[in-house]
Parts: structure tokens; sequence; C-alpha cells
């Protein structure tokens, strides 16, 4: 697929970067973005040799939200790969939201300037997110007479507690990094500076981690928002079965009882 409104990048230990890459339009998201964005994840998905994803928009900006300019009327009648099913653009953005909430590996957004509308919802789809001192965040749906969408109703509650997202949303103030960190939607808060240094390491430090033993606690605990306690332990008993037999948990007892750091291979 030729991509336009993508850019996947390559990177260490298994590291894959999905770039937002409209940066004339502060990546604003329209159908080819989101058509693009669904090809990368799918293929992401099947790629057992991917341990993280991260993603991050070109430019000055994350993702200015929906592309207010972009042509409605001929939305949903062009395919854009093999397999592609035309639809809306909402239609789209919820597949894309599907998927990337549903990868098994850490996904981790890293936002850079405005992050409003469907760009703050696909942040809050990944699992962690860290923001420079640049980063604007809003809920802005209420101010061009929309509703909120993206997932922002599933996720945004789960993370600030529903008063909080209510408030958020009807008023649809735009907040900056500072107050993210403070109500919790930010694993960290960094200056402009020390941006790409502190993301780099980050990002490096998940992909190199043990990649089955991360993606088995990531669903245990997203899992476990929605069971019993019993069903809880049942599938961490489970799931720490499945780790025991791994290459990285035979690594991280040998590299402990050596005293050495460990090297994970994600198998």
């Amino acid at each position: 697929m030729q991509l336009r409104h993508i850019a996947v990048e390559d990177g260490p230990d298994g590291l894959q970067t999905v770039v937002l890459n409209r940066p004339d339009r502060l990546n604003a998201f329209d159908e080819r973005m989101a058509a693009e964005l669904e090809w990368a994840l799918l293929g992401l998905a099947k790629d057992a040799s991917v341990r993280a994803v991260r993603l991050t928009g070109a430019g000055s900006a994350f993702c200015a939200g929906a592309d207010q300019k972009r042509d409605i009327e001929a939305e949903g009648k062009e395919a854009y790969f093999e397999g592609d099913a035309p639809a809306s653009l909402q239609q789209r953005l919820n597949r894309c939201v599907a998927l990337l909430a549903g990868l098994s590996v850490p996904t981790i957004a890293t936002v850079r300037g405005t992050a409003v509308g469907v760009g703050f919802n696909l942040a809050l789809a990944c699992d962690l997110r860290v923001a420079a001192e640049s980063g604007r965040f809003g809920q802005v749906y209420s101010r061009i007479g929309l509703c909120i969408d993206g997932g922002g109703s599933y996720f945004l509650p789960r993370l600030v507690g529903v008063a909080k997202a209510l408030e958020l949303t009807l008023l649809g103030e735009i907040f900056d990094a500072a107050k993210a960190e403070e109500l919790g939607l930010l694993t960290r808060f960094v200056t402009d500076d020390d941006f790409e240094e502190e993301v780099t390491a980050f990002v490096a430090a998940l992909a190199a981690g043990p990649t089955i033993a991360l993606s088995c606690s990531k669903r245990a605990i997203l899992d476990g928002l929605s069971s019993s306690l019993d069903a809880a332990l049942r599938a961490e008993e489970e799931f720490q079965a499945r780790v025991y037999q791994t290459f990285d948990k035979a690594e991280g007892r040998a590299a402990f009882l050596e005293k050495r750091p460990p090297k994970f291979e994600g198998r």
C-alpha cells in the first residue's frame, strides 16, 4: 500500500513506530489516514516480531482531531487496500481504535503539541502516554456541535472517573500537559528539550522487555476490569503457567541469580 498519511518505522528490539503524517494539517484525521492506520495496525497485529508499538505525530502536533475541511460527501466510496471495507470516517475510526486497543504488545502514545478530539482518544487507546510540556489535550467535540467518539466514552472515565470525564467532555476544555499529568492521564511528562531523549529511552526499555510476560500482564489487567476476583485469579494462574515456559522467564531468573541485567528476547 502506498502510504501518504501514515508512516511506519522500524526500531531496535522489535519496536515499531506509527507516525500520523499530515504535518501541514496538524495530522488532522481523514478517511485516508484512517484507512492507512487500519492497514498498519492489521499488519502489526499479525507480526510476531513486534515487541512494542509507539504512536506519534509528525511535526509540531500529535493530532488535531478529525479534519473538518475534508469532503464528507465523498466518504465511504473508496477502498484503499486489498480487503478494505469502504466506510464512513466514524466506522473507520472505530476499527482503528479497536485494533490499537487490542494489540497484545505494549503501546505508547508520545505527544507533542495538539492532541484533541480524535487525537486525544487515539492517545487514550494506548496503554501508556508520554507528553512534552507543549502537549495540549481536549475533548473538543461540544465546541463544534458533536458528541464524543473514538473510544473516549470508554477510556476517559476509566482513567479520570465519571465526574471528571463528564466535565472535560461537556465543557470541551483544552488543557496542558501539566494538568493531564495531574489528572492521571500521563505516564511521563517531560520538557520539550528532553522529549526525544526521554521518549527514546522509555520506548526502548519497553521494547527490550519480556514481551510475552508484558502482554500477559496487560491482558490480565484489562480483562480484570470486567471480571470477578475468582476469574482474575484463574486468569493470572493461566497466564503465569504460559510465561513459565518462555525463554525470557529463564533468562530473568538466571540474570537475577548471576546479579546481571537480563537480556530478554521476546520469546
